[in-house]
């Protein structure tokens, strides 16, 4: 019973963070926005990785999990609807 408590305890804690990262990942354009300058240097410092400016071009790579739900976003199979095989209800 010990072990299925872990289990359960763990997988609640995984839905509460992955639910955090998505609102987080909704909300950055208007985090970002509403911050101080200091704010918005801990939120980039928080989201990415690897920035380096040069010839005035940014490049960055997205820390873990961003990363995913980036990728997550741009495939088109997890869009409502894409899915061939539903069918509407009714």
């Amino acid at each position: 019973m010990t072990e299925i408590s872990k289990h359960d305890k763990a997988d609640k804690q995984y839905y509460i963070t992955a639910n955090t990262i998505l609102n987080l990942a909704k909300r950055a354009r208007e985090i970002f926005e509403n911050s101080e300058v200091a704010e918005k240097r801990q939120f980039l410092n928080y989201l990415l990785q690897n920035c380096q400016l040069k010839d005035k071009n940014l490049s960055y790579k997205l820390k873990t999990p961003f990363d995913t739900v980036l990728s997550a976003s741009k495939c088109s199979n997890l869009l409502p609807g894409s899915d061939s095989n539903r069918r509407p209800i009714g």
